[in-house]
C-alpha cells in the first residue's frame, strides 16, 4: 500500500511509505487504527519516530518478528538478491517517476 526507494534504509525513507500507506487508506475509505502492522526488528521499525506515527498517532497494532530477518529465510533470501541485482533499475524507474 506504499513503498519509496532511496539508497539505504533509513526512517525518513519507511515514513515516507507510511504515508503513502495512509493515503491509500483514505482513499480507500479504510480506518487504519487497529490494523496491524508487521515489521522486523531493525532499528528504523523500532526507533522513536516509527513508533510514534504508527502506534501512537495512527493507533495501529504493532507486531515484530521474534527472529528478525532469520524469521523467514526464502523470503529475505529473495528480496535481498532481488534489491541487490535490480537496485539500478528500480532507481532508474523512481527518478522517472519524480
Amino acid at each position: 500500500m506504499g513503498h519509496a526507494l532511496g539508497e539505504s534504509s533509513n526512517t525518513d525513507l519507511a515514513l515516507e511509505a507510511w504515508s503513502m500507506v495512509r493515503s491509500s487508506f483514505r482513499q480507500l475509505n479504510l480506518k487504519i487504527e487497529g490494523r496491524i502492522v508487521h515489521n522486523d526488528q531493525d532499528s528504523v521499525f523500532t526507533g522513536h519516530r516509527w513508533l510514534r506515527e504508527t502506534f501512537l498517532k495512527d493507533r495501529v497494532r504493532v507486531s515484530f518478528s521474534e527472529e528478525g530477518a532469520k524469521g523467514n529465510v526464502y523470503m529475505e533470501s529473495f528480496f535481498g538478491r532481488f534489491k541487490e541485482e535490480n537496485r539500478s533499475l528500480l532507481w532508474e524507474l523512481w527518478i522517472v517517476a519524480v
